[in-house]
C-alpha cells in the first residue's frame, strides 16, 4: 500500500514555504509507504521509510528502466512506492543539496554552500523534515548518512558526520572498513601503469572485498534498519537509511562483481568538444582525462555502479 505524497506536505510546507521534491545532487528513492504492522496498530499515523543511495542515479535502476542493472529487491519496493521521475539536481555537492531536500529550502536562499548540514545558516526555529515529524510524536531515526558525512573518512571511523542532532531521536552510525578491506584491489584513478593497488581518501579504489555483506558499511545499515522496523513496529515512525555506496571507493563482497563483468559495459559515447560551452566551474574536478585512466579503467567502475547491492534492500520488504 501507498501513502500520497500530501501526507506530510501540507504540515511541512505551512513550516517551509519554498519546499520542493526536485531538489537532489544524486540518486534519492523516497518511499513514504503504510508499513502493514505498524498500519495496524495506528491508522493516523502511518509509518515513514526514507531510502538514500549515495551518487546512485536512477538510471542505473531497473525501476527506471535499466535493462541491464539487476536490482529485484529495490525494483519491487519502488512499485509499492512513490516513485519521482523528475527529481533534478539541487546543487551538485552533497552538503548542499541534502539540506536542502531536508529543511526545504534552496541553497542560494540559505547559503548553504559547503559540507555541512545545513542547520548553521537555517537556523534552530526551522525544523527539518525529519524534526517536524519528531513534533508530531514520531520516533525518528537515522542509520548511517543522510546529513553530509565524508565518505570514506567518516564512515571508516563511524563518526556522525555533519549531522542535525535535533532531527532525531536516535541515530546510528555503520562503519565500515572502505577502501581498506581486504581483497582483492585496483585503484583506477590516475594510475595508468597497474603499479598502485589501493589508495585512501575520495579516490576511486574497487575492492572485490573478502567476507558478506555485514563486514560493510551498508550491509550493517540495512542491518540495522530492519532492527529498528521491527522494534518500532507498533508506533508511528519516520525511519531514514541512508546507503554510501555507490559513492567511491568502489567497494563491495566479491560475489556481487561477478554479474556484471566490465568487458560487457558500453562506455558513453565521448563528442569531441563536449566541454567547451560548460563554465569551468561546471566541470567536475576529477574527469577521466586528468585522471588518466584507459578504456578498461573506464569500464571497471561501472560494474559496481549498476550492482544487485542493494539487495540488502530485501531485508526491509520482510518488515
Amino acid at each position: 500500500m501507498s501513502l500520497p505524497l500530501p501526507f506530510f506536505c501540507k504540515s511541512f510546507l505551512k513550516n517551509n514555504s519554498r519546499f520542493f521534491w526536485r531538489s537532489i545532487s544524486f540518486f534519492i528513492l523516497i518511499t513514504i509507504g503504510f508499513i502493514e504492522l505498524g498500519l495496524a496498530q495506528n491508522k493516523k499515523k502511518p509509518n515513514v521509510l526514507f531510502i538514500i543511495s549515495d551518487d546512485l542515479t536512477t538510471t542505473a535502476l531497473g525501476a527506471y528502466g535499466n535493462p541491464i542493472a539487476q536490482t529485484p529487491a529495490i525494483d519491487q519496493l519502488a512499485k509499492e512506492s512513490m516513485i519521482f521521475t523528475k527529481a533534478y539536481t539541487q546543487y551538485p555537492v552533497c552538503g548542499p543539496s541534502r539540506a536542502s531536500f531536508m529543511f526545504g529550502y534552496y541553497p542560494n536562499a540559505t547559503q548553504t554552500y559547503g559540507y555541512v548540514s545545513g542547520r548553521e545558516n537555517v537556523g534552530p526555529e526551522r525544523p527539518s523534515m525529519a524534526e517536524l515529524f519528531k513534533q508530531n510524536g514520531y520516533y525518528t531515526a537515522r542509520v548511517s548518512k543522510i546529513y553530509h558525512m565524508g565518505v570514506p573518512g567518516d564512515i571508516e571511523i563511524g563518526s556522525d558526520g555533519k549531522d542535525d542532532p535535533a532531527s532525531w531521536t536516535e541515530k546510528f552510525n555503520s562503519q565500515g572498513p572502505e577502501w581498506t578491506a581486504p581483497g582483492k584491489a585496483e585503484l583506477v584513478q590516475n594510475n595508468p601503469d597497474g603499479s598502485i593497488e589501493r589508495k585512501g581518501g575520495n579516490v576511486m579504489t574497487i575492492v572485490q572485498a573478502d567476507g558478506d555483506d555485514l563486514a560493510h558499511s551498508d550491509g550493517k545499515t540495512a542491518e540495522k534498519a530492519s532492527e529498528l522496523i521491527r522494534k518500532h513496529k507498533e508506533e508511528a515512525f519516520f525511519l531514514a537509511v541512508g546507503f554510501v555506496r555507490p559513492h567511491v571507493p568502489f567497494v563491495a563482497p566479491a560475489n556481487y562483481f561477478t554479474p556484471f563483468p566490465y568487458e560487457g559495459i558500453k562506455l558513453p559515447r565521448q563528442v569531441e568538444n563536449d566541454w567547451d560551452d560548460i563554465p569551468e566551474r561546471g566541470i567536475n574536478y576529477v574527469t577521466s582525462v586528468n585522471s588518466e585512466m584507459n578504456e578498461v579503467q573506464k569500464q571497471k567502475p561501472l560494474r559496481l555502479i549498476m550492482p544487485r547491492y542493494l539487495i540488502w534492500m530485501l531485508k526491509l520488504q520482510k518488515y
